[in-house]
């Protein structure tokens, strides 16, 4: 990566090098933040860091509004800080390493604390977590998303967990596949499993071998 700016899409490239710092750079990539009233501060930090050139998504700054998706409502403005220092302190409780991880995303996600790039700072905190205990790192794929929003979206909705956790499994055992040590192979490989397609209904997310994923 050569950590350059398109002059076409200024913006967008920002966005992107942003993410891609505080997934490779300590220690950020592998420090997920401390517990209690600390975790807020750094997510606020992260956020900043991530959308350092779009004044218009607030870096750093929490929302000061009720956001939604959709029907889904998030937390209050007003909650948002004792909901982060409760839930994370409820995080210590869960065994570290895929399950704290996911914990994390779920958190993040669910409080919706900034009015812009609550997704990809909840997957930044789930990663750190993964790197901090040596396992795998998980890169939901363009073409996964929409199932895994939906997954999601059932544990807020419905209150049920098991299709969420099962789907971040097996993006779990889909990214281990990968050697992530050649950046060209990488982007190969992914090609060949239709990861960055956008089409669910015209394609399918495959293993490298060219295999079907199959259901749990």
């Amino acid at each position: 990566m050569h950590q350059k700016v398109m002059t076409t899409r200024p913006k967008d490239s920002h966005d992107i090098l942003g993410v891609f710092q505080l997934a490779v750079e300590a220690p950020y990539r592998h420090s997920p933040p401390v517990s209690g009233e600390e975790f807020l501060p750094t997510l606020q930090e992260w956020h900043a860091k991530m959308l350092h050139a779009r004044p218009e998504a607030n870096p750093g700054g929490i929302k000061t509004e009720v956001n939604y998706a959709g029907t889904t409502r998030f937390v209050n403005p007003g909650q948002t800080r004792g909901t982060f220092d409760e839930g994370s302190r409820l995080a210590m409780s869960v065994p570290e390493g895929i399950a704290r991880a996911i914990f994390y995303l779920f958190l993040v996600a669910e409080i919706h604390p900034f009015i812009d790039g609550n997704g990809r700072v909840s997957r930044l905190v789930m990663n750190a977590e993964l790197s901090r205990t040596g396992l795998h790192r998980i890169i939901v794929p363009t073409l996964f998303h929409p199932q895994f929003v939906d997954c999601l979206r059932k544990l807020t909705r419905s209150n049920e967990p098991a299709d969420y956790a099962r789907s971040l499994a097996k993006m779990a055992r889909w990214c281990a596949q990968f050697d992530y040590r050649n950046l060209d192979g990488v982007i190969a490989d992914l090609e060949k499993t239709h990861a960055m397609e956008e089409s669910p209904a015209q394609f399918q997310l495959l293993n490298i071998d060219g295999t079907r994923i199959l259901p749990e």
